[in-house]
């Protein structure tokens, strides 16, 4: 005769290993030394990632961690047809180590007539807008700002 295990034990191994295998919680991008973010996950990676989150034909030249006030964004940067585009997403600082959490808010600039643009940031650091550092072609040149409340980095970097 088999004898079945507790039913409760399966339950709670099976919940427990959910937890473990579908919903991860936060990626590691960097860590402070020496007083300063420098990015521990592979730049290669994280390239990918924000190119695949603009999902434009954006090709990302640059990757960074930006330290802001007490604010830390990982920030990608490059261009679309002529126009500078840039991408930061908040991260979570624990005890040095620097995470993407899913609910990271992520902001974007994406350029008109601007062949270089960054983000404007409060005097404590938190980004509040867009700006063209450089116009490029004819007309007016500005950079669009939008805003997400959940990480659009973080699904390319899981999957």
């Amino acid at each position: 005769m088999i004898r079945i295990a507790n039913p409760v034990f399966f339950a709670v191994f099976f919940v427990s290993m959910s937890c473990c295998v579908f919903a991860q919680e936060r990626i590691k991008i960097g860590e402070i030394v020496d007083n300063e973010p420098v990015i521990t996950l592979d730049s290669a990676t994280l390239v990918s990632a924000f190119e695949s989150a603009f999902n434009d034909g954006t090709v990302i030249s640059e990757v960074k961690i930006e330290q802001s006030g007490d604010f830390f964004y990982v920030e990608g940067s490059g261009m679309n047809a002529g126009e500078a585009r840039a991408m930061a997403e908040e991260l979570s600082n624990d005890g040095g180590e620097l995470y993407l959490l899913p609910t990271s808010e992520s902001q974007s600039c994406s350029g008109v007539n601007c062949a270089s643009g960054g983000f404007r940031k409060l005097p404590s650091g938190k980004i509040m807008g867009c700006q063209c550092l450089q116009p490029g072609g004819s007309g007016e040149s500005y950079s669009n700002h939008t805003i997400s409340t959940v990480s659009r980095l973080f699904k390319p970097l899981v999957y």
